[in-house]
This record gives C-alpha cells, structure tokens and sequence, in this order.
C-alpha cells in the first residue's frame, strides 16, 4: 500500500465566516494508526495575542519582536468511512477567536519532528508530506444562537378586495335561518382567531356596535378552511 494521503478536510482551505464551534475533519484515502494521530503529528494554531523577543534580536540595537503562535487543545475521536478509510474528527476544547485565520497541520516526513502520522502496514508508511491548510473563522458561534430581531415579523395587510362575502336564507318550520360565509383568499389560520372572537352586531344596519342581535336568536360561528361562516337562526317567519 503506499503512503497515506489527505483526500478531503472541514472546513475547506482558505473558507471564511466558519462558525466559532466548527470541528476540524480530516479524511484519509487509507486506514491510519489512530496511535499516531496526537498534538504532536496534529495542530490547530492561531495567531498568539502576545509578543515575545528572540535570543538574536535582544543583541541588536533595536529588537523588533515577534508574534508566537496559540496552540488550539482538543480531543480527537476516530471513524471509519464506508470506503474503510480513516476520517480524524478533532475538537477544540478552547473556543475558536472571531475573524482570525487559524492554521492546521499534519505532519508528515521531512518535518524536525521525529513523529508523524502512519498507516497500518508493517513496516508503516508515513503520510506523503506535510499538509497544511488555513480558515478564517466569523462571529457565529453553533452553540449560542442567532440573536432574534426585536422588530416584529413583517406582516402584509390583507386586501379587502379579496374577501367574499356570500348570504344565504332559508326556512326550517316557521323559522328562518340566515348564513352569512365571509371567504378569505388563503386558509385562515385558527391561531389567530376563534369562535368566541367574532362579534356579531347590528352595527352594518344601525352604525351602532352596542347594539347587538335581538333576543330570541341563535347564532354559530365555524371556521373551517378559507371561511368563516355565521349561522343565525331563529329568525321568525312572516
């Protein structure tokens, strides 16, 4: 088998606005010894937030210092694809800063390091080289949600034009019935409006709403799909 090699990684090289709770995924073309995935073959750095002075610039006359880099802790956890390729999940245990570029590395040959990530094979192979990839993280962080707006959701009037208003009159013995089926354009949503909340009045005929239907007469509210119907009975015959 020959050496092993990355063959795909999340977040993807040079992705930016990755939210601050992301995992680190790495997958191999191949099964890996798992042993030798540690923080010393698999890194996750960001820029330091402090600065430090080598050895060779305190002997000059002006030191110009330098930025170190942060290592990032996590805890890994290992799967198998349904190729039987080794995929490496790694999670920060420190969270992720917004808007800075952050750096992963596996280590491979050639690197001054003395380990490096290895297949299964005996003698094992080592990964074919270093792989190296950076992202850049945004403001979102997966574990703490979007801040809700404080407007209120933004609501189309209805247009009147729209609405039907259908009358029917019929007699049961000496009763009459009338119905009246108000029609909207879509399906009501019975959240927002019960039974109980349609006001029945003479308001249409008097222009007074305290008036309300004479004793002696029955009405029923359904609402059922696009329309609401207002049943009044008990109406006398003449």
């Amino acid at each position: 088998m020959s050496s092993p090699s990355v063959i795909s990684v999340s977040p993807n090289p040079n992705q930016t606005e990755v939210v601050l709770g992301a995992q680190i995924i790495v997958t191999f073309d191949q099964p890996i010894d798992t042993t030798t995935v540690t923080p010393a073959t698999f890194s996750l750095t960001g820029p330091g937030q402090t600065q430090f002075v080598s050895p060779t610039e305190l002997n000059s006359r002006s030191p110009k210092p330098a930025v170190g880099r942060e290592y990032i802790p996590g805890t890994f956890t290992f799967s198998t694809n349904s190729d039987g390729n080794t995929v490496v999940t790694f999670s920060p245990t420190r969270p992720l800063r917004p808007d800075v570029v952050y750096t992963v590395l596996l280590v491979g040959p050639g690197s001054a390091l003395s380990e490096s990530i290895k297949n299964l094979e005996s003698p094992p192979d080592t990964l074919d080289s270093n792989y190296q990839w950076t992202f850049t993280t945004g403001d979102l962080d997966i574990s703490i949600p979007p801040v809700t707006s404080p407007l209120p959701p933004l609501l189309i009037p209805l247009d009147p034009s729209k609405v039907k208003i259908e009358q029917q009159i019929w007699a049961v013995g000496n009763d009459l019935s009338q119905e009246i089926d108000i029609i909207f354009p879509a399906p009501i949503n019975t959240n927002t409006i019960t039974p109980e909340q349609v006001l029945l009045s003479l308001e249409a005929i008097l222009n007074d709403p305290s008036v309300t239907i004479p004793t002696g007469l029955t009405p029923t509210v359904k609402i059922a799909g696009s329309t609401i119907s207002i049943i009044i009975s008990g109406w006398p015959a003449s």
